[in-house]
């Protein structure tokens, strides 16, 4: 069986999980394929032979759901008559709200039964300007060691006749106050709710290093950076402007996020369902 893994990390950190699946499942002797989704558009999904295929589908938590670009490619995928899934996402310490109960429910209704499930802990990448990011050095030494018992739990599962599937009432690990907040909250809400990203003029250089490094291809030059309606705010223009051109306020930011994460109920820790 081939092991396809899938994900999108504009920070990352979620890179770093699904390159340490990837590792596993070969030195397990595994069939295995990394794809970036910031590289694979929708045609080129379509293209794969997904038949005897297990799916691991990774994405960060972004206002409490998976990002839009993932639940976007997860839909083009085919209808498969048989297969797996593994779908897992990392989150800042706020909170990983629906993201993962909702990509594992997406997967099984297009035929790809979950096997298991898992959570990670990961530096919150709007606070990387700060001297302490929130979560620093997280995903570590334990996101490692529960990624190793995922796979082998995964590859059991595969060999075993009946294979198994994960119970998807163990996603709805959230208290139901957060879980209606969190049905409730979009990133299109909160990015209305944002000020808008304008590079300032006086010190843009329009040097296309936004350009390069936006994982979703929403930055145009005209001569200075345009940023368009599919932005996910990911930062990621902001973190790596040579020129510090875009309005950024580190501390306020972090310290919004600091009471978020005080107001959360979910434990903080990496988790695996199995």
């Amino acid at each position: 069986m081939l092991h396809r893994i899938l994900y999108f990390s504009p920070a990352g950190t979620t890179a770093r999980i699904a390159g340490w699946i990837d590792r596993d499942l070969r030195e397990r002797g595994r069939r295995s394929e990394l794809i970036n989704l910031a590289t694979c558009d929708s045609a080129g999904l379509q293209a794969f032979d997904w038949s005897n295929c297990c799916l691991w589908l990774g994405s960060p938590v972004y206002c409490d759901h998976a990002i839009p670009l993932v639940e976007h490619q997860l839909s083009q995928l085919p209808v498969v008559v048989q297969g797996f899934s593994v779908p897992f996402v990392t989150w800042g310490g706020v909170t990983s709200g629906l993201a993962l109960p909702e990509l594992a429910t997406r997967l099984k209704k297009q035929g790809f039964k979950p096997l298991a499930a898992a959570k990670f802990l990961a530096e919150h990448s709007s606070t990387w300007k700060v001297s302490e990011p929130f979560y620093r050095g997280y995903p570590g030494r334990r996101e490692r060691s529960l990624v190793q018992q995922l796979v082998n739990r995964v590859c059991e599962r595969l060999d075993c006749e009946s294979n198994g599937e994960l119970n998807l009432e163990k996603l709805n690990y959230l208290p139901k106050r957060m879980r209606e907040a969190s049905a409730g909250k979009t990133l299109a809400l909160v990015k209305s709710a944002m000020p808008p990203l304008v590079a300032d003029s006086n010190r843009c250089t329009a040097c296309g290093f936004c350009v390069q490094h936006c994982p979703v291809q929403c930055i145009t030059l005209d001569p200075y950076p345009v940023i368009g309606s599919t932005c996910i705010r990911c930062m990621q223009c902001v973190r790596h402007c040579p020129e510090e051109a875009f309005s950024f306020s580190a501390e306020t930011v972090y310290e919004r996020i600091m009471v978020m994460a005080e107001e959360s109920d979910e434990k903080k820790e990496s988790q695996i369902y199995i």
